[in-house]
């Protein structure tokens, strides 16, 4: 009888000890992914889209090579962007592209 009470203890005690890792394991990866999504946000950086240069612009998420290059050909043409919004001349953005890209540019009003 004794016997059958310690195997009992034992069982609960290892289940207990089972959930209780497996509980410090969830908790560990989602706070490791929003502490990494914090790392993100806080390493974004604004890039004044009238001095960022064809490489920085082509690492832009939503910016290839090309959209980098009809930037840079816009720009040059126009001696400067005025407004944000003036990407919206630049072929292959529109709204939906343009709001993503203002996350990471600007219009120095200098």
């Amino acid at each position: 009888m004794k016997r059958y009470t310690t195997d009992k203890i034992f069982f609960i005690l290892s289940i207990t000890v089972l959930l209780f890792s497996l509980s410090l394991f969830f908790l560990k990866q989602h706070f490791s992914k929003s502490f990494e999504y914090a790392i993100v946000e806080t390493e974004k950086r604004l890039y004044d889209v009238n001095r960022i240069g064809f490489e920085e612009l082509k690492d832009i998420p939503g910016v290839g090579e090309k959209t980098a290059e009809n930037i840079i050909h816009l720009r040059d043409s126009l001696k400067g962007f005025k407004s944000i919004k003036d990407l919206l001349k630049v072929k292959g953005i529109k709204e939906k592209r343009l709001k993503t890209l203002m996350k990471y540019f600007y219009v120095d009003e200098d």
